[in-house]
């Protein structure tokens, strides 16, 4: 009964903590901003699948695992349990970080039920107060997930072996495939801690044999278990999805891409390790990493003085696993602070242990003292991280309240006009050239909020002209960075480009710029009228009485690229104006054959305005001078291989036909 109680006032101070730290996030921290990298992943990763779901139904819903296995199968499971309950509210999302601090509380009473109670309640506000907490609280991603997993499996591994308890061996080959799955792409650091442990295992075993004195009673069945219950429940994910995850772990390690997120060969290992013990790496533990590290030295002070060996020995192998994290990430060189989760997760467990061994030791007035000072250190961390450690995010381009991502995506929809586009079944592409703050990716969760669906694109790792030029042929939408202003990521290899592609787009006359062109503007929204259509009318005519060889106007067609279009649907067309004077002519269109398009007036006088080449669309202009009693205008193509029967000759995506500004009244 009182296990019970302890779980349930934890769960509810766990719950009751996590709505503080999302209010104080949405003031200062990640939720003051739009929803980006990598949280921004899983939501769009579980809005695909519930599109699906809705449209193809529940079958097709599931084969989306198979076909496209989620990068993170715990992040994705939490994003399409948040959208399913509170639909594209951001604060559901976030929210949902709360089972994992419940679940951390629940191990933490579990593991350490031995402890007094005074213990169990100055361990739990340690952990609910500690960065580490809010962290994973405002941060949708699987990292802190797997590093409180990881740490679990070391906690049920080492006292597992310790105390020769096979239930404990159990629980760590769950947590350990567990570890697997909640961040895949994690695996070799998850693997090699495994094998850390098992070689540990193997060592304590051989060595007490050797003396007859065999501190491991559990033979090595125990050990075949603990990695046989880890590959059940992992092999089947890794069947499916295990070439990709090595892929992208390998082209981020060690492949094209690594020198955007690694150290450099130059920077030597010290510089590395001084760096990433650093305040930028250390953020999500703050001062509490020194707290607890007070605690293990005295802790284990202590239980040496007084032979205490097998909670020595379980308090050593926690540091130990915890030092062994640190040296596989300094291996790897990786310039990114969430991967230290699993360190700072064990340096919080081994401070907690070595704080419950040092309570347990004390006399009653000593462990009255002790329980004064940690309270009075703990508030103290938590001081000195809220002045010192507290998140802060530097850009301003995501800002809720005046977010550019929102602003373009209001742009795109103002642009969309009657194309047709934007539904779950036919969604504008958008591609953001350089991303930073300002992505596609982001763009696509503000969209969806407002019912508009978009399809990022992603060039941001190429350094040629002709891929961005390529990518923004074929998409609805482009976004360019000012090269001058944006907060873009100016280390990728497409920045140095960003100047002169804005300027290439411009002068395309198959983009049109719909933001404003301001060059004090952080982004450039450019629209593709040759995929999209410019939002007026095919046949935009001003001043025309009457207009004949036309049928209706249709599209648009996304899978052929094609945005309104329509055809002269006769052999030839004629065009007749309201009053004389001179007019101007622009028109975009394809013929299934070669050929040219003449003009001729009721005097029989005909001029061929251009040329035209096979299933390729052509730009056509020309000027008419209308008169009195010459009131119309007569358009023929000529083919040189004319389709038996056609009644469909030129494909029109524009035909503007209005008077010259000149002669305009």
């Amino acid at each position: 009964m009182r296990s019970l109680k302890q779980h349930a006032y934890g769960s509810v101070a766990a719950v009751l903590i996590s709505l503080l730290y999302i209010h104080a996030s949405e003031v200062t921290g990640r939720l003051a901003h739009d929803v980006s990298y990598d949280d921004i992943a899983y939501l769009n990763d579980a809005i695909d699948r519930l599109i699906v779901l809705v449209d193809q139904g529940i079958w097709a819903f599931f084969d989306t695992f198979l076909h496209n296995p989620p990068h993170s199968p715990l992040s994705t499971v939490f994003a399409l349990t948040a959208l399913s309950i509170g639909g594209y509210s951001t604060l559901i999302v976030y929210a949902t970080n709360s089972l994992l601090l419940v679940a951390v509380v629940s191990f933490l009473l579990y593991a350490f039920r031995n402890f007094d109670q005074r213990v169990l309640i100055w361990i739990g506000a340690a952990f609910l107060t500690s960065p580490i907490a809010y962290n994973t609280i405002e941060n949708f991603r699987p990292d802190f997930a797997v590093g409180f997993v990881t740490t679990a499996m070391a906690w049920w591994f080492i006292t597992g072996m310790v105390n020769g308890d096979r239930s404990s061996l159990v629980l760590a080959g769950g947590a350990f495939g567990g570890a697997l799955l909640v961040k895949p792409s994690f695996f070799a650091h998850t693997l090699a801690l495994a094998i850390g442990l098992s070689a540990l295992y193997l060592i304590v075993f051989v060595l007490g044999r050797k003396i007859k004195k065999n501190t491991v009673h559990l033979g090595i069945r125990p050990l075949c278990v603990f990695w046989g219950i880890a590959f059940i429940l992992a092999l089947p994910y890794y069947v499916i999805a295990g070439r990709g995850i090595f892929d992208y772990f390998w082209n981020n390690t060690r492949g094209a891409d690594a020198y955007l997120w690694s150290y450099g060969k130059e920077v030597s290992e010290a510089r590395v390790i001084r760096d990433y013990l650093g305040s930028a790496y250390q953020r999500a533990i703050g001062f509490h990493l020194i707290l607890c590290v007070v605690f293990i030295v005295v802790g284990a002070t202590l239980l040496t003085i007084r032979r205490n060996w097998r909670e020595l020995a379980v308090l050593g192998c926690l540091v130990g696993f915890g030092i062994t994290s640190f040296t596989i990430l300094v291996i790897g060189r990786h310039k990114n602070s969430f991967f230290f989760s699993t360190f700072q997760v064990t340096v919080l467990i081994a401070g907690f242990y070595g704080f419950g061994a040092l309570y347990s030791l004390l006399g009653k007035r000593s462990r009255n003292a002790l329980i004064v000072v940690a309270w009075c250190a703990l508030v103290a961390a938590a001081q000195i991280n809220l002045s010192k450690h507290a998140h802060f995010e530097p850009t301003t381009e995501d800002l809720a309240d005046h977010s550019l991502n929102r602003k373009i995506v209001n742009q795109i929809q103002d642009a969309l006009s009657d194309s047709g586009k934007g539904s779950n079944r036919s969604p504008v592409s958008v591609i953001v050239t350089v991303p930073g703050p300002v992505n596609a990716h982001s763009m696509k969760w503000i969209a969806a909020q407002g019912g508009l669906s978009i399809r990022p694109i992603d060039r941001d790792r190429s350094s040629q002209m002709s891929d961005f030029l390529e990518a923004a042929r074929a998409t609805d939408f482009v976004v360019v960075p000012n090269a001058l202003r944006a907060e873009f990521y100016r280390q990728f290899p497409g920045a140095p480009l960003q100047s002169e592609l804005l300027d290439m787009l411009r002068k395309n006359s198959d983009f049109v710029e719909i933001s404003p062109k301001d060059d004090k503007a952080h982004y450039h929204v450019f629209k593709n009228v040759a995929l999209m259509g410019s939002g007026a009318p095919v046949l935009d005519f001003h001043g025309v009485k009457s207009v004949s060889g036309f049928a209706n106007p249709e599209g648009p067609y996304p899978q052929w690229q094609l945005p309104r279009v329509q055809w002269m649907s006769a052999t030839a067309s004629q065009l007749c104006v309201q009053d004389p004077g001179v007019y101007d002519a622009s028109m975009r269109f394809r013929a299934n054959s070669a050929g040219y398009l003449a003009v001729s007036d009721t005097r029989g006088h005909s001029d061929v305005v251009g040329h035209f080449t096979p299933d390729v669309f052509t730009d056509v202009t020309f000027t008419h001078t209308f008169t009195e009693g010459d009131m119309c205008v007569t358009l023929t193509p000529t083919v040189e291989h004319a389709t038996v029967d056609s009644s469909n000759w030129l494909l029109f995506s524009r035909f503007r036909f209005a008077k010259s500004e000149g002669n305009v009244q």
